[in-house]
This record gives C-alpha cells, sequence and structure tokens, in this order.
C-alpha cells in the first residue's frame, strides 16, 4: 500500500522533475532521525518536505527539534536549504531556512508551528504565533530549482 507520506513527498519530487526535465537532476536521501523527509538535489539544495493533509486553507505544519536539526544539518551540507510545504491538495509552496528562521527562529517552544493560508485566487501567507512573513508567496518549486542548478 502507498503511504500518504509517500503520496506528498511523490509530488515534490515530481514537481522537481517535470519543471526542469531537460536536465538530470541528481536526489539524494538524508535520513539523520529515521524518516525519509530530507533530500540533497544535485548537491547544492537541501530540502525538507513537510505536509497537510487538509484540504482547505488555513495548513498547519509543526516542527520539533530534531526537525530544525534536520534543517540546520541540510544548511551545512549543501549551502542552501528549503522547506517545502504541501499544502494539501492545493499546492505546494517553498520557504527558504531564512524564511523559516525569521517566522521560528527565536521560539523557544517545544513545538513551533508555522499556519499557511491562501484565498482564493491569491498567493500563500504563512504566519506563526508571533510573526508573519512580510510578502506573499507564490506555490511552485522554482526557489529550490534555482539553487540546484546554480553554477
Amino acid at each position: 500500500m502507498i503511504s500518504e507520506t509517500d503520496k506528498y513527498h511523490g509530488a515534490v519530487l515530481r514537481n522537481l522533475i517535470a519543471a526542469h526535465s531537460d536536465t538530470p537532476i541528481a536526489f539524494q536521501c538524508v535520513d539523520q532521525h529515521g524518516r525519509l523527509d530530507a533530500f540533497l538535489i544535485n548537491a547544492r539544495a537541501g530540502i525538507y518536505i513537510k505536509h497537510s493533509t487538509k484540504r482547505l486553507s488555513p495548513w498547519s505544519f509543526a516542527f520539533h527539534q530534531d526537525h530544525l536539526n534536520e534543517l540546520e544539518e541540510l544548511k551545512s551540507i549543501a549551502g542552501e536549504a528549503f522547506v517545502i510545504l504541501v499544502c494539501g491538495i492545493d499546492g505546494i509552496l517553498v520557504i527558504t531556512l531564512e524564511e523559516f528562521n525569521f517566522l521560528l527562529g527565536d521560539c523557544d517552544l517545544a513545538v513551533r508551528s508555522l499556519r499557511v493560508s491562501r484565498d482564493r485566487n491569491s498567493m500563500y501567507s504563512i504566519t506563526c504565533s508571533r510573526r508573519t512573513l512580510p510578502r506573499k508567496l507564490s506555490r511552485g518549486v522554482d526557489r529550490v530549482l534555482q539553487a540546484a542548478f546554480s553554477n
């Protein structure tokens, strides 16, 4: 049986491949905590995938300390790290590690959470309990591919 996680992660990987189908792309698993949710792309961009099964906005994503450690490790290995948020069947959103740290970096809770929302025909807003990302983001994986294929 195909797990729900495999379906959502598969959607991310398919989007990455399809968006850059004219050039070979290399994936490497980074599994430090017994979960297969982190990957290196072309050894240049680290991605950490989280998903929400909720169909409609808003979507919530929880992060434990070991998730944060894995993100920092991705950055040390690849130089750039991204959090990819799969918002149910609505779309895929990419935030940089810098944006992630702006929202949650100084939060001292055991479990930190992000809330993503989107009105119809608009871009995504990301908030935490104390901050809102200053700009809205569009769906897609282009930000990751730019890092993975930069010279």
